[in-house]
């Protein structure tokens, strides 16, 4: 009996497991902070705080909030692991190494970034600083550092004393925790501060095309030890070494005090830091957009250690031949040739620039962006050549090729078209945020925020309304239908080329739909956190977000590709999911059948997923079940009630635990006194 338990336990924890969205990347983000506490490292990475095991070779998310809550800071106490979270300015703390978290206080205003100093641990804030004396538990108000804006991450401690850098006003100390400040800049010819390290009695200020300057004097005086003219948006100090990071450059090294520097970006790949932390030999780099990478021997030689860091958000996907193409925010542009196990960067000529839309002409590919305007690749994105639109208010969210013209739909200024690949753009709407561009029928339809859905019938000349005056975010169209996602949470549906349109609701309280896709009868609609599934065409809806983390924030694409949904977000990157377990059975037809009848499976051969027919005329207990050439049941597909009519369900080998080889299995359909069997063929 223990041993049908077990083995029960098991087989329901692998449904589970595999009975959900997975994250699939890209790998990457933007670290804002690392801390240590024995074997686990923990970084704060696109709002959830991320947790290593194994020195950072793989990641899971340990503490992901909620669709508004977002973690803002991470830092360690003590025993303790302390993070600041946005919504009501909660404080959560673990005392485990981050397997349980508590809230430990709401306080009165967000916190950006912890220092421990003596066992203090102090807070930053845009309203001032505050104090714990109890790791965490409890905060009391200190002072205002009252300058404008200052870095977060310039904040750093020399005994009892702290020194915050700002973003106009150079350096200023606090010998009392926080309560009064007092500027320290003799010699400081840049005020613009961006990092703070302390070495010994030395600290090192960053500056903002100003280079590095070092003081020995508590700030007394500075002097500027190199890199002059650089940006320095990060430093450490490693036994003989101080490493700076150089914006659009990479890392540099001084062995001498600065009397001289060198890079060092030995498999350093990204070029832009964020943040350093080091403990011993062991240097980590947190990157803009590129994620972590890792130093084992102070700094000769570096690696990426990205895996399971899902952070970058993803604003658009495509395909091309066997590639998904997904465009990113602030990251540029990734493909996959292998269903999103993969992804690799290809940003030559466009960077790391926000990529909203793709389309396709031929062998060309085109790329919006948020800003820097239409990109083109003639060599499958291994180049990119920017074609105009050149401006942030020209951010474009929306392309489509129609005829001779390059289309392009832009945040703020309306709708334009190029027919000589991008030497001239000429406005054909004049105003409004368009989100999406789709052609059905010679029609093209464009979706607004502030004029509803428009159409144009002489192929993007002119523009006029549709007839939904709701905010339109997304478009599919399969069969003789057309869909529109809203605003206001429901689909728009015609079926007439937009003569005439009907809404259901998909999404209760007006949450909004951001993106939409379609294979066949199934609509997939996506609004914040959430994935919502039809598989009529429209008329009825279910949502099917098992796995996604409420984190996710904005679901802005989907893709169906190669028998998978993926669904890329804002927060997260992209999560992926087989189709077939997101729509399940099919009921084709509602016509009442003359008897009831087992098809044959399609394909047959078939390798990894095939369909199964079938049709009942009597309303019942309906089992369908797949077993091996010995008998032994592998999978049951369907056991549950139906109505008369026609049925299709998809099989796909490979969400099955175990390997399974190439042979004949069995499926089976059963429904009060009728029994039928049929063979099929698995070829691998």
């Amino acid at each position: 009996m223990k041993k049908i338990i077990l083995l029960l336990f098991i087989f329901s924890f692998f449904n589970n497991c595999i009975s959900q969205w997975v994250n699939v990347g890209p790998y990457g983000g933007t670290p804002e902070s690392i801390v240590q506490k024995g074997n686990n490292l923990f970084t704060l990475v696109g709002g959830a705080i991320y947790k290593s095991t194994d020195n950072g070779l793989n990641w899971i998310i340990n503490y992901s909030s909620t669709m508004y809550e977002v973690v803002d800071a991470l830092g360690q106490s003590g025993e303790n692991i302390v993070a600041a979270l946005s919504h009501n300015h909660k404080i959560i703390i673990s005392t485990n190494y981050g397997n349980n978290w508590i809230v430990a206080t709401n306080y009165a205003d967000s916190m950006r970034a912890f220092l421990n100093v003596n066992n203090n641990l102090v807070a930053s804030t845009g309203y001032g600083f505050f104090l714990s004396t109890n790791n965490g538990y409890n905060w009391s108000y200190r002072g205002y550092l009252r300058t404008s804006d200052y870095p977060y991450k310039a904040f750093v401690a020399l005994g009892n004393n702290i020194y915050a850098g700002t973003n106009d006003s150079g350096v200023y100390v606090s010998t009392d925790l926080g309560i009064t400040w007092t500027a320290i800049n003799n010699g400081l010819t840049n005020m613009k501060i961006y990092s703070l390290a302390v070495s010994g009695n030395a600290i090192y200020a960053g500056t903002y095309n100003g280079g590095i300057f070092r003081t020995t004097d508590n700030g007394s005086s500075w002097v500027n030890i190199g890199l002059q003219n650089q940006f320095v948006s990060a430093i450490t100090v490693s036994g003989t070494k101080i490493f700076a990071g150089v914006y659009g450059s990479g890392i540099f090294v001084s062995t001498n005090n600065g009397n001289s520097w060198v890079t060092e970006n030995n498999g350093f790949t990204s070029s832009n830091i964020n943040i350093f932390y080091n403990s011993g030999n062991n240097i980590y780099a947190g990157t803009y957009n590129n994620g972590i990478f890792y130093s084992s021997d102070n700094g000769a030689n570096w690696s990426a250690i990205n895996k399971g860091l899902c952070s970058i958000g993803t604003l658009s996907l495509s395909t091309s031949g066997n590639n998904i193409i997904a465009g990113t925010d602030a990251s540029g542009i990734f493909f996959s040739s292998d269903n999103g196990e993969n992804w690799i960067p290809k940003n030559t000529g466009i960077g790391n620039n926000y990529v909203w839309s793709f389309a396709f002409s031929g062998t060309k590919i085109y790329a919006g962006t948020g800003y820097s305007g239409v990109y083109v690749s003639n060599n499958n994105g291994m180049n990119w050549t920017n074609i105009g639109l050149a401006s942030y208010s020209n951010s474009v969210t929306a392309l489509i090729v129609s005829s001779d013209k390059l289309i392009a739909g832009t945040q703020g200024s309306g709708i334009y078209y190029t027919t000589n690949e991008g030497i001239n753009w000429i406005k054909s709407f004049d105003s409004g945020y368009i989100n999406s561009l789709i052609k059905k029928d010679n029609i093209l339809f464009a979706g607004t925020d502030n004029n509803g859905l428009l159409k144009s019938t002489n192929d993007g000349l002119n523009w006029i309304s549709a007839g939904v005056n709701y905010g339109i975010n997304c478009f599919t169209a399969s069969g003789n239908y057309i869909f529109a996602g809203a605003e206001n949470g429901s689909v728009f549906r015609s079926s007439n080329s937009g003569l005439n349109w009907t809404s259901v609701v998909v999404v209760s309280s007006n949450f909004p739909l951001f993106s939409i896709t379609s294979s066949g009868p199934n609509i997939i609609a996506a609004g914040y956190s959430d994935v919502y599934v039809s598989t009529n065409y429209g008329e009825n809806w279910t949502q099917r977000s098992e796995g996604i983390n409420s984190n996710t924030y904005r679901m802005y694409a989907l893709l169906i590709s190669n028998g998978y949904i993926f669904a890329g977000n804002s927060r997260s990157g992209i999560w992926k999911r087989p189709l077939s377990e997101v729509i399940g059975i099919q009921k084709i037809s509602a016509e009442v059948p003359d008897k009831y009848s087992l098809f044959q499976n399609y394909p047959n051969p078939f390798n990894p997923s095939t369909n199964i027919k079938f049709q009942i005329n009597k309303s019942g207990l309906v089992t369908l079940k797949v077993f091996d050439i010995l008998g032994k049941e592998v999978s049951t597909l369907i056991n549950e009630k139906l109505q008369p009519g026609t049925y299709e369900v998809p099989f796909n080998i490979n969400q099955l635990s175990g390997n399974f080889s190439s042979g004949i299995y069995f499926f089976k359909l059963q429904s009060g006194d009728f029994v039928q069997t049929k063979k099929m063929i698995l070829l691998k």
